[in-house]
């Protein structure tokens, strides 16, 4: 029996230039600031762009920080959909997209983190499943599984390690697969 991968997502974000600018300029700002202290006028002159702007884009600050999520989520849910025959297999695969888009995205996520935003996660995740119209199961797993990513990053951030690309998929690869490799259980890597 094949197994798939969740759904792509991308779809379900709706990303324009406008709300990356904003995105990008609410990075910025954070740095030098916290989330509390951010405010919709700081982000808008950071992004060049108009407070009527912001609200056409996003409805609040935490909307910006869940569109911000999303966009990581759909990135990793995005791309290939290989089918596997084998369940670790596919939680492999899937691990290795996870390793790599967060460490593509891994200063912001790291600053979001330090500000207490990664719970907020699971409100990309769930507004994803909900647009996507994922059954309440597909919902179930989509929800589980950002919990975990969580819980995972934010260990990782307090650590401060792993410092590669390769460490971070090895970190990974050890969390998920109980036998200690990427291909089959009983195969090789």
């Amino acid at each position: 029996m094949a197994i798939g991968l969740p759904p792509d997502v991308s779809p379900f974000v709706h990303r324009t230039d406008t709300k990356d600018r904003f995105a990008a300029a609410f990075v910025r700002v954070l740095r030098s600031k916290e989330y509390g202290e951010v405010s919709v006028v700081d982000i808008s002159a950071e992004a060049g762009l108009s407070r009527s702007t912001f609200y056409r884009a996003f409805e609040s600050t935490d909307d910006l920080v869940v569109y911000g999520y999303s966009v990581y989520l759909a990135d990793i849910l995005s791309g290939d959909r290989p089918e596997f025959e084998d369940m670790q297999e596919a939680v492999g695969f899937m691990a290795y997209r996870i390793a790599d888009v967060t460490w593509d995205r891994r200063e912001n996520l790291r600053l979001l983190d330090s500000r207490g935003l990664s719970p907020v996660l699971l409100d990309a995740a769930k507004q994803l499943s909900e647009r996507a119209n994922l059954s309440s199961e597909d919902m179930f797993f989509a929800l589980f599984h950002a919990s975990g990513l969580i819980g995972w990053m934010s260990a990782w951030f307090r650590e401060g390690k792993p410092d590669t690309r390769e460490g971070l998929r090895e970190m990974l690869r050890t969390l998920v697969l109980p036998n200690g490799h990427w291909g089959p259980v009983g195969g090789s890597s």
